[in-house]
């Protein structure tokens, strides 16, 4: 039977933020209720890629009125069928979260099970703009949450964190629109500091956290090290 875990609230979430900057090209859905169909197109690729690498498998949405969906998990087709239905009957309107489990690897068992793992946040069908959001921090060698009780969990970080990565770079690259923070951009905002699609512990927390309780010798600090910022 698969078991679940319930890694800790971080304290905070962090986001990428996708927008097409030609917003004012699918502006008709106010006067029709009829969402542009490459906003649908756009939530499928989104969801085969959460799917794909095992991060979010549906289970209800909020709007923020919550709809349990009636064919949760796996059955991708089944999913936007249901989504596109509510939105054609105009039981939910403007935008949506949706929520589900994904899975956790561990290191040295199976993978677990976490509910909300991530969260595709604000879909919205006006225009074509969703946020990809986190508020665990598995994805960086250093467990961070509302504790502030840093410790170390590399080998969970390097298990979990290439398929987040994946997954927003395979987004990025076939929804083809604009993300925040991109490719090339640095965000500082929280203590899980991003740049492009990877995450790292901010400074801070890194060097609090090598100097109260040093890493394993073969743990390459320096990899986790970002620019100061100017």
């Amino acid at each position: 039977m698969m078991h679940t875990v319930d890694f800790p609230y971080a304290g905070y979430s962090v986001n990428w933020v996708f927008k097409d900057a030609d917003d004012h090209l699918y502006k008709d859905y106010n006067v029709t209720g009829i969402p542009d169909e490459r906003i649908f197109e756009d939530m499928r690729i989104v969801l085969m890629n959460c799917m794909d690498t095992r991060l979010l498998f549906p289970t209800h949405l909020m709007t923020p009125v919550k709809y349990e969906l009636s064919s949760p998990g796996t059955d991708l087709d089944q999913i936007m069928e249901e989504i596109k239905l509510l939105v054609g009957t105009r039981r939910i309107m403007g935008k949506i979260d949706i929520c589900g489990y994904g899975f956790v690897d561990m290191p040295g068992a199976s993978p677990a099970l976490q509910e909300g793992l991530i969260l595709i946040k604000d879909f919205n069908f006006s225009e074509r703009s969703f946020l990809i959001s986190t508020d665990k921090s598995i994805w960086i060698p250093i467990a961070i949450d509302t504790s502030y009780r840093y410790v170390w969990q590399i080998e969970l970080a390097e298990m979990n964190a290439p398929r987040l990565e994946k997954c927003l770079l395979n987004i990025y690259n076939k929804t083809n629109i604009g993300v925040y923070p991109g490719p090339n951009d640095i965000a500082r905002a929280t203590p899980m500091w991003q740049r492009g699609f990877k995450l790292y512990p901010s400074r801070e927390v890194l060097e609090r956290s090598y100097s109260e309780d040093p890493p394993p010798p073969s743990f390459d600090i320096a990899k986790y090290f970002l620019p100061p910022k100017r």
